[in-house]
Parts: structure tokens; C-alpha cells; sequence
């Protein structure tokens, strides 16, 4: 339900600026309104994305950007990937970057948060 934005909860991206997973979680259930029953309608949401990236976490036992890399993204053949938060350990010149006037911040300058796993703060190359 939270991949198909079936889970009832509201549009919106709670845990911007939260580090740390419990909290994020925690936030996400306590304060997050639902808008309907769970599997009644379709209702998308950003916190099903966090909510789907803190499950990966604690059930395989490896950060969720060390999973993805490794069991969605190298199978397929993606070599470059970058994350929100650990793009400044990369030393990749080919990722696309916000032009001089636009309002989007370069992954570069956003500070890790459990606001971009799961639901943005990905770039990928081949």
C-alpha cells in the first residue's frame, strides 16, 4: 500500500530536515494525517517513500542506499549513483546539475535527511 500510494496517508514530506530514522518514523505515524483507510483510494504521498526506505533498512540490516545500489541498481548495470547527503564522497563530473537561475538546490548542497530517502535526492548514470 505504500509503494501504490494506497496506505491513506496525507501528501506530504514530513521529514525534511530529520536525521535520524527512529524520529523520522515516529514523526511519520504521529503526525502525518491519513486522508482515507488504508486500500480504500489512491492518495499519493512522499512519507509512503520514507516510511518504504526506513522497512528496506531495518529489514535487510544495511542502509538504504547500500541496498539499492547493490540489489536494484548494479544488477541492471548502473555503475554511477549518487545520494542526497553523500554526493561530496563522489568524484563524478557527469551528473546533471540545476542551471545558474533555477530554484532547485545541486544535490551537492542538501544536507542528508530522512526527508529525501525513498522519495528523492537519487541521481544516476551509466
Amino acid at each position: 500500500m505504500l509503494l501504490t500510494h494506497m496506505s491513506g496517508l496525507k501528501h506530504t514530506y514530513s521529514c525534511d530536515n530529520i536525521t535520524d530514522r527512529s524520529k523520522a518514523i515516529e514523526t511519520i505515524l504521529n503526525e502525518t494525517p491519513m486522508v482515507a483507510t488504508p486500500g480504500d483510494k489512491y492518495n499519493y504521498s512522499g512519507d509512503n517513500y520514507t516510511l518504504l526506505a526506513a522497512i528496506i533498512e531495518m529489514a535487510s540490516g544495511e542502509t538504504f542506499e547500500n541496498f539499492i545500489k547493490e540489489n536494484v541498481l548494479q544488477p541492471v548495470g548502473i555503475r554511477k549513483e549518487a545520494f542526497s547527503g553523500l554526493m561530496q564522497e563522489k568524484q563524478y563530473n557527469d551528473f546533471a546539475s540545476p542551471i545558474e537561475n533555477s530554484t532547485y538546490k545541486s544535490l551537492k548542497d542538501i544536507e542528508p535527511s530522512w526527508g529525501r530517502k525513498g522519495r528523492a535526492g537519487m541521481i544516476l548514470s551509466v
